[in-house]
């Protein structure tokens, strides 16, 4: 007896949870869940029958046998029980300001009046003759005299060295990656191949023959990661050479990039350098923190000392700074969205170095700046040279620092557009089910 009270007891209150819910919980009325449905359904034909522009050709297809066509396909891919009309328009302006819409094309399987509950998506497409052309500003600057001068871009892609940090890759195809997407920015563009042609540009001399090739002034990409390649007459004293180059930069006042890692942990010469970096990657010399702090002292215009002291932080996994996502629509370029720095710089070391923070990456974690370019400035308060260090974990993303060199000299994009009459056309669908009311 007292179980079978139970059991009327637990009914009792699951009747009374049902009867709670049934009045508190709004249900969405089943034609208009109907007609949301339908409307994304509609858009997602017209998406579908567009996918190789087989509807954008047709309706710009004078002769109209294409048209045809969309209207048998749409037949074969709708479910039986569901009927449509499809329309193309033609936009006109016979009176200035006023738009007229001129029926071209019509079809469908159905040509009765539409039931209640029925939907009519819209669809633009731009005629397959127009050409959209993008022509980039290339970056420059105007001299004192008014003179325009434009930036030179060298990228090391010296086949005698070797990188590291550089998984995945190695520095030739990053330096042609790199030519393919930032070559359009610039007047001239110089693959600088060998050790030999790097010790040419140390020492001020021009890599080409073009006559738009400026030394002065450059943004050099070092795509070797951790390591930089090394001339033959440097190798004796390896040691010296990032404080060598430190100097260079000022001197020319170049725009150094290092793509990701610990910069100038190593130098490379496979063909004067015996050695391996003890990870088994021949013609290198392992020489560790002294790299970075020598090329501080040189660009300071200082004397190189032996200087070991580990400068860089461990920070984890780092966002973007806010601008730049305007810097990626704008140029269409979307590095990984995850990004991890094991080697960020210290900014106050670099300020204390006369370094001004010239652009930022990343938002920094505490005093640590993950991804940052670095203006040097000289006692005449001008700047001689620039750091522009990432200091992110391998496998290194290119997109990174080719977004950052555009976001420091933002040069204009300039777009064509679409304001030739009659490249611009409008298609409509409507559907609905049978049997609806």
């Amino acid at each position: 007896m007292l179980r079978t009270l139970e059991a009327l007891f637990v009914v009792l209150i699951t009747f009374s949870v049902v009867f709670a819910l049934t009045n508190y919980v709004y249900l969405e009325p089943p034609r208009n869940i109907s007609s949301i449905g339908q409307q994304e359904y509609a858009q997602d034909l017209l998406k579908r029958v567009d996918e190789n522009k087989t509807l954008t050709n047709a309706v710009f297809d004078e002769s109209g046998e294409s048209w045809s066509g969309v209207v048998k396909t749409l037949i074969d891919i709708v479910p039986p029980n569901v009927i449509f009309n499809i329309t193309s328009y033609k936009i006109s302006e016979d009176i200035p300001g006023t738009l007229k819409y001129v029926p071209i094309n019509t079809g469908g399987n159905f040509k009765g009046v539409f039931p209640s509950g029925s939907v009519s998506v819209s669809y633009t497409v731009t005629s397959p003759e127009v050409t959209v052309t993008q022509t980039p500003e290339k970056i420059g600057y105007i001299k004192a005299g008014g003179e325009q001068m434009f930036t030179t871009l060298y990228i090391l892609k010296c086949t005698d060295a070797n990188g590291w940090w550089t998984t995945g890759y190695t520095s030739e195809t990053l330096a042609l990656d790199i030519y393919h997407q930032m070559s359009p920015y610039f007047e001239t563009t110089v693959m600088v191949n060998s050790t030999t042609d790097f010790e040419r540009l140390l020492n001020g001399n021009k890599i080409t023959g073009s006559p738009s090739e400026n030394v002065t002034d450059a943004i050099i990409i070092n795509t070797f990661g951790e390591c930089v390649p090394i001339p033959a007459s440097k190798v004796s004293s390896p040691e010296s050479f990032p404080n060598y180059l430190g100097r260079r930069v000022a001197l020319y006042n170049w725009t150094w990039v290092s793509i990701v890692g610990y910069p100038f942990y190593y130098v490379s010469n496979t063909e004067e350098i015996t050695g391996q970096n003890d990870w088994g990657i021949y013609g290198m010399t392992m020489i560790d923190a002294r790299g970075l702090n020598g090329f501080i002292r040189g660009i300071n215009n200082q004397a190189y000392t032996n200087d070991n002291t580990w400068r860089t932080s461990d920070i984890g996994v780092v966002s973007y700074a806010t601008f730049l996502e305007d810097c990626q629509d704008y140029y269409g370029i979307y590095p990984g969205h995850s990004q991890t720095s094991t080697r960020a710089l210290p900014g106050s070391w670099l300020t204390s170095n006369n370094f001004r923070l010239r652009l930022n990456i990343f938002d920094p974690v505490g005093n640590y700046y993950a991804g940052a370019a670095w203006a040097h400035e000289g006692t005449d308060g001008l700047t001689h040279g620039t750091l522009f260090a990432l200091g992110l974990a391998r496998t290194p993303d290119i997109k990174v620092a080719i977004l950052g060199i555009l976001a420091m000299y933002h040069p204009t994009i300039y777009r064509s557009d679409f304001s030739v009459s009659g490249t611009t056309r409008i298609v409509t669908l409507q559907i609905g089910q049978q049997g609806a009311s």
